[in-house]
């Protein structure tokens, strides 16, 4: 892998440290520019590892710029030791790093994403008193629209709910004072809302940010630590970084060491909350700040530069750029702009035109290879454009995935099993109504993916009935999987064809919706049945994606559909731009807070803002761009307009009637292989590929999710104590006392899902086995180098695994001689064994070669209420049993890259995996 910006940092050396503004245009190779700035900054001896924090928008972003530091500090330095200790990730997940690692009563929460929050939301939606609210916003005058509620009239509750989120958001990243809340019931909810979470340990992602911005304004020792470990700080994607996240940056790097990279062209996240204006008056509010522009955009051929440069010139206050175009030229042929006369021929001429395009050669990187579906991506305005287009491609047989287009509660089999699930819930009430749905119009539906007869359907129906009667507390995953195996799930049929992965995509995806449901609640019932069908109904029938999403798009070669929102920090060789209609202005803002004095407008978007969107898509392609819109629509009469920036790009630039294409596309043959594609994994993960690769497959790949446990995260409960203990030993020089076990545990420890009596057994056992430690282990303490070490290992240029070593101790006292102890929570059992020692072994190999530490010695220690079961084995670390780990890693690796996932049947695998039910296991 070249370095080549190095003329620049030899030249430039004021780019490695102080302030610094990286003007980045699309497509101008901005990763490559940090990753490099970074790797720089090391090998100059400007920074150590640990002592930087890369922020990128979003998680994939981290991983991309995770593998590029790595082959840039290798390229210039070799091997490493500490470049796991280059903080890469989102800015919620750096937060939340910041309050579990500074401030420990943080370590027993977890954070919750959107559907996750919406579904806790739901949880308390009568303690938020959701009618006041909804009465409340009805008495200042705004106007539910119950036109869309014909089908369900409760999804007033939905527009009610969003609305108090999205001000909850707003008045905790815009540090909004109280007197500006002009509803009462807002008023009286909001610190509701916040000591709920608070009770059940959950944090959203405003509220991490709000929080450790506060905890680090007040707690100045807490803020001194951060400051005296991070120094270095680079800000990706600046240009949507909103009023919180600044407030964050600032705090952590005292506007010090701060480089920020973006371009105001690409801000595309007013609505929510991002604030261009940072990235715009970063000289002014940052000192000394020195200026680098990358203005060549070497992602798109010549003509897709020159056009989207044209375009985007026609906004206003823009900082002073060049958009250059590389020496690529486009081809005749690359681009068509044509408005269609009716959508089915629109339609039908992407079918082609990508029929068309499949397998004949591309240039990547120099090297031609095979034009995939992978390479192509269809870009919609909004979700709901997107419908006609997925279903015409689909029935041509092209393979499609798709990312925020909802439609998984539309889906044939998940449809039925809410059907199902009424019917059982209506069954059980106490009341003595029937259901209202049929059983043979529910099976009709449900015989469409699942071969049971109807006899056999009713019986399984007053089986489960009668199973849920009689549990006191309901595992709502334990009844879809009872459910699933009843109708068939575990048979061979549906898990060795490829066209069945579509229905086991959607399936364990509704599994993660019965998951944030069932997870965001500490106690379920028959009750809950109906509750949940209504949650879907009312609150999330959009939220989730049918079929194969973006998770899977390495795994088959398909088509993507993306909303043009979707696309940032991605290209494709490929982009059509279907359905460039006008959509209408955008919603007024409802909202609990004072309009007259507070300035929505930044939220709500304008034209400028809108052209943005556009202009990121357009330089999302780079060989082909193919612009339509549609003229009358499916199911119109009436012409639907083009889209506002129709006549704004420029015709010159395109091909715009539906002539043929004679430039002369070669075939070619050679599939693409990118020696760079690597995936980011655990043990943990990698383990369950290893027991049995089909598990691996329905829990990572399809996305099934287990059964709730009431022990669920007891392990990690004990985990977060023993590495409390050992910083207090850090801070204070003293071995903890008993007494202060028994005021850690009382603090700390929590578990979410366990009932009362379970709860307090638990912590009696924790507390036992802390004591025992501390009896039996008192030298750990003096002797600890380092808790909850972690590591970044790149393993074989593969894969990029990430752990956690529980304890590095010093052998003996010897400072240059440790031993690696793997802290596991209850008595040895021996199936697990094998399973433990690789980890281990694992971890010693991280250790020696990553962490660049002399490991002799490894240990699993297991933690047990009874001092004479507490256990520390020696691991077999030698040559020969790390070749052997290592060998048993790469097979597993390769297995998962290479899409391979038999099944491995053996009774003692089936008989404890959580997919037992609904396997066909060796058949």
């Amino acid at each position: 892998m070249a370095i080549h910006n190095k003329e620049i940092f030899e030249s430039k050396p004021e780019l490695l440290q102080g302030n610094v503004q990286i003007i980045a245009c699309a497509g101008s190779g901005k990763t490559e520019f940090v990753s490099e700035r970074i790797a720089f900054q090391i090998a100059n001896g400007i920074a150590k590892p640990s002592e930087i924090v890369a922020l990128t928008f979003n998680e994939a972003a981290a991983e991309e710029l995770k593998f590029r530091v790595r082959d840039k500090i290798k390229e210039l330095l070799g091997q490493q030791p500490d470049i796991g200790d280059i903080y890469i990730g989102t800015i919620h997940a750096f937060a939340f790093m910041i309050l579990q690692e500074f401030l420990p009563e943080y370590r027993s929460y977890d954070m919750l994403d959107e559907n996750s929050r919406k579904a806790f939301a739901v949880s308390i939606k009568y303690d938020l008193q959701l009618v006041a609210l909804y009465r409340s916003l009805k008495n200042r005058g705004y106007q539910y629209n119950k036109f869309f509620a014909i089908n369900n009239p409760q999804l007033w509750q939905s527009w009610t709910l969003n609305s108090f989120l999205a001000d909850v958001d707003f008045y905790r990243e815009e540090s909004v004072s109280d007197d500006l809340i002009v509803s009462n019931t807002f008023k009286q909810s909001l610190p509701l809302y916040l000591a709920k979470l608070k009770e059940r340990r959950f944090l959203d992602f405003s509220g991490i940010l709000r929080l450790a911005v506060d905890k680090l304004e007040e707690d100045a020792y807490a803020l001194g630590k951060v400051r005296e470990r991070y120094k270095f700080f680079t800000i990706d994607e600046y240009q949507d970084v909103n009023p919180i996240q600044e407030k964050l940056i600032r705090l952590v790097s005292g506007q010090e060491n701060v480089c920020v990279v973006g371009d105001d062209d690409q801000s595309i996240y007013q609505w929510r909350g991002a604030d261009v204006s940072n990235i715009r008056d970063f000289e002014l509010n940052y000192s000394g700040v020195n200026l680098h522009k990358l203005e060549m955009n070497r992602r798109s051929h010549h003509r897709i530069v020159e056009c989207a440069a044209n375009f985007i010139s026609i906004n206003p206050q823009r900082l002073d750029k060049a958009i250059i175009a590389n020496d690529t030229q486009t081809d005749d042929g690359d681009l068509y702009k044509i408005a269609f006369g009716r959508q089915e021929d629109e339609i039908q001429w992407i079918v082609d035109k990508i029929k068309s395009l499949y397998g004949t050669k591309y240039i990547d990187k120099g090297n031609p290879r095979k034009l995939m579906y992978s390479d192509i991506v269809l870009l919609f305005r909004n979700r709901s454009d997107a419908f006609h287009y997925k279903n015409g491609l689909v029935e041509a047989n092209i393979n499609v995935v798709y990312s925020g287009m909802g439609g998984l509660m539309e889906a044939p089999e998940v449809t039925a099993m809410l059907r199902v699930l009424k019917y059982i819930g209506e069954s059980i009430k106490d009341d003595d109504n029937d259901p209202n749905d049929s059983l043979t119009d529910i099976h009709s539906e449900l015989e469409v993916t699942f071969n049971i007869t109807f006899s056999d359907f009713k019986e399984a129906i007053k089986e489960l009935t009668e199973w849920c009667e009689a549990q006191k507390r309901l595992s709502f995953q334990g009844l879809y999987y009872k459910l699933l195996s009843k109708f068939g799930l575990d048979e061979i049929s549906f898990h060795n064809d490829s066209a069945d992965d579509v229905v086991l995509y959607n399936l364990g995806r509704f599994s993660q919706a019965i998951s944030d449901y069932e997870g965001s609640r500490t106690y379920l019932s028959k009750n809950d049945i109906l509750r949940f069908v209504e949650y879907v109904e009312t609150f999330v029938s959009n939220n989730y994606d049918e079929g194969a999403t973006n998770s899977q798009e390495g795994l088959i070669d398909a088509v993507k559909i993306l909303t043009l929102h979707g696309t940032k920090g991605l290209g494709f060789p490929v982009v059509f731009m279907p359905s460039m209609i006008n959509h209408r202005g955008g919603h007024e803002r409802v909202t609990f807070l004072d309009k007259t004095k507070i300035d929505f407008a930044r939220y709500a978007g304008s034209e400028v803002d809108e052209r943005r969107l556009y202009y990121v898509a357009l330089t999302r392609a780079k060989k082909y761009l193919f612009l339509t819109t549609p003229g009358i629509k499916i199911g119109n009469k009436r012409k639907t307009a083009a889209c506002d920036f129709w006549n704004e790009i420029d015709d010159n630039y395109f091909i715009c009637q539906p002539n043929p294409d004679h430039t002369v596309r070669e075939q070619c043959d050679i599939v693409r292989f990118d020696s760079d594609v690597r995936f980011p994994t655990n043990y943990s993960e990698l383990s369950y590929y290893l027991s049995c690769s089909y598990d691996y497959k329905m829990r990572f790949i399809y996305g099934f999710n287990p059964e709730l446990v009431q022990a669920l995260g007891y392990g990690k409960q004990v985990h977060n104590l023993i590495n409390l203990l050992h910083k207090e030993f850090e801070k204070t020089g003293e071995v903890p006392t008993s007494e202060r076990i028994i005021e850690l545990v009382d603090a700390h420890f929590y578990m979410r899902y366990a009932a009362e009596k379970q709860e307090e057994v638990l912590k009696r056992s924790c507390a036992n086995s802390l004591n025992n430690y501390l009896s039996l282990f008192q030298d750990d303490f003096s002797l600890a180098v380092k808790t909850e070490q972690a590591f970044e290992m790149d393993f074989d240029n593969k894969a990029l695994i990430a752990g956690s070593i529980d304890l590095l101790t010093r052998a003996n006292g010897d400072e240059n001689v440790l031993e690696v102890i793997d802290f596991k929570t209850g008595k040895q059992q021996s199936e697990f064994e094998e399973k433990y020692a690789h980890q281990v072994v694992l971890y010693t190999i991280a250790a020696r070669e990553v962490l660049q530490r002399n490991v002799e010695k490894a240990y699993l220690h297991y933690i047990d209420a009874s001092a004479e079961a507490t256990k520390r084995i020696e691991v077999d670390v030698s040559d020969a049993k790390i070749r052997e780990t290592r060998n048993l890693l790469n097979s597993g690796i390769d297995g998962i890259i290479s899409n391979q996932f038999p099944r491995i049947a053996n009774h003692h695998n089936c008989q404890k995996c959580d997919w037992s039910s609904i396997c066909p296991k060796n058949t």
